[in-house]
Formats: C-alpha cells, sequence, structure tokens
C-alpha cells in the first residue's frame, strides 16, 4: 500500500513512462538447430519462447533452458557473446509481451511487471502511447548490448513526440544499472535535458548485490540456490549480467569482466 502511495506521488503529474526490468525480467525467444545437447534437449527452436517457456521448469529439462543461455568469450572482439549456432533474441520492443510474467506456456505465473502495468493501465495509460516497455537481453547486460542503445533512445524520443511531455525513466534492479549507464555513457547532457523529467531508481545495488555475489562464487543460480550441478555454475559465471550487480570498478567495469573471461 505504501509503495503505491508513493508511486501515486512521485507520478502525480501524468509524463509518460518508459520502463525497464529486472534481471532474469525479459523473455528470451532462441533460434538453434543443434544436436551436441544432452538427449532430452530439443535440437532444433525456431525463436521460439527459452526463457522461461514452462516446458523447461521441470528436472532434467531446467538444463536445457541453462546450458542454452550460456555465454562465450570471443577473443577476437573482446566480446561475450551466445554459445555457436545459437541465436537469442528478445521480441516485443515497447510491449508487454515479454515482461509480465516471468514463466509463460499454456499456464503463466510468478508474476514479473504484470501487477504494475495493470497500476497504470487503472490509471489511463496505455501501452504504446504513454506507457512503454524496453526489453532487453539480461544476460548480455549493461555492457554487452550495444544494439540496444538506438532502439532505447527512439523510444524515449517516441514518448516524448506522442505525449509533448518529457519522460519518466522506472527501473528496477538491473533496469536501474540500465538506465544509470544510458544517461551516463550514451547521451548527451542537451538530449537528457530535451527528453527526461525524473528518472525513478527501485532496489538498485550500487553498493553490490550480495544475493548474485553468493551465486558467483557459490556457483548457484540465486533464482533456485537448491539446484547446483555444472551447467547452472557454467551459464552463472559466463554471463556479464550477473557480474554487473557487484560493486562498480571505477568506471572499468568492462575491461576487469574481459580480464575475468580472459582469466577462466
Amino acid at each position: 500500500m505504501l509503495f503505491a502511495i508513493w508511486l501515486s506521488f512521485v507520478f502525480s503529474k501524468k509524463n509518460p513512462i518508459v520502463l525497464l526490468p529486472p534481471l532474469y525480467g525479459t523473455h528470451l525467444f532462441a533460434t538453434y538447430n543443434k544436436t551436441d545437447i544432452p538427449w532430452y534437449c530439443p535440437k532444433t527452436m525456431n525463436d521460439e519462447l527459452l526463457w522461461v517457456s514452462s516446458k523447461f521448469i521441470v528436472p532434467p529439462f531446467y538444463n536445457c533452458l541453462v546450458l542454452l543461455t550460456q555465454g562465450t568469450f570471443d577473443n577476437e572482439t573482446n566480446q561475450i557473446k551466445n554459445l555457436p549456432g545459437i541465436d537469442i533474441k528478445v521480441h516485443d520492443f515497447e510491449g508487454e509481451e515479454s515482461v509480465s510474467y516471468i514463466i509463460n506456456g499454456t499456464f503463466k505465473f510468478i508474476d514479473n511487471y504484470y501487477s504494475l502495468l495493470k497500476y497504470y493501465k487503472q490509471r489511463n495509460y496505455t501501452v504504446g502511447e504513454n506507457l512503454f516497455i524496453a526489453p532487453y537481453d539480461w544476460r548480455m547486460a549493461p555492457l554487452f548490448i550495444d544494439d540496444f542503445w538506438p532502439k532505447f533512445q527512439a523510444i524515449i524520443e517516441k514518448a516524448f513526440i506522442q505525449n509533448n511531455e518529457k519522460v519518466t525513466l522506472l527501473g528496477f534492479s538491473m533496469g536501474t544499472f540500465m538506465i544509470h549507464y544510458f544517461l551516463t555513457e550514451k547521451a548527451s547532457k542537451d538530449w537528457i535535458s530535451k527528453y527526461v523529467e525524473k528518472v525513478v531508481l527501485l532496489a538498485p545495488s550500487w553498493g553490490g548485490c550480495h544475493q548474485t555475489f553468493d551465486a558467483i562464487f557459490g556457483r548457484f543460480s540465486p533464482v533456485v540456490p537448491i539446484i547446483k550441478n555444472d551447467y547452472v555454475a557454467d551459464m552463472v559465471t559466463s554471463l556479464p549480467g550477473f557480474f554487473s550487480h557487484q560493486m562498480t570498478n571505477g568506471g572499468k567495469e568492462k575491461d576487469w569482466l574481459i580480464s575475468h573471461y580472459l582469466s577462466k
């Protein structure tokens, strides 16, 4: 209740809103044709829901999920990429398809942003008009998703033009890092002054996050810590998204991440 009252105060002026989801908070869709994976995993997917399809949440199929979402380091480009032969995309940029629930399928459960979106819809916000969502590949964020930033800038400018009002940026958890990185590294002061009204940061872990720290060094998923195996360990230690929740490194986070991969 207090949270709802606080949000009502923050957004008493009806600026358009662009919302950024947290770690794990965006659906990921996979395309691949592979035979070198466990026998129980689908050998092909064609732009199908991977993270998180309800068919991957029971054993042993969750191993397929964490295997296919792993990253690998490209020594030639100093970039972290998908495993060879796997293409992973985000759907419905600007819309709500990829952020309403964590788990999707025949049944939808684990509320992600469904309740928050409902809250704004009840207050005459409409997705695509004055309420926009910016889903992103949380595995690689915020340092290895270069194609995201031009789209994010464009969605803010679109919200501004459609509503003739400056835009409120609302981020939760990793979404706060995304906003901070964009405003400090990708946008000029003049651009920010023209398009951005305010920034709302919910649960930022600027001083580091003990949950992800434990997960990285314990080699388990912070979502389901009781599941421990090599697939989970390789996923958690290969994705820069987990490392982004640790304390900053004097503006040299990307160099630090690259040195981590080179030392593996």
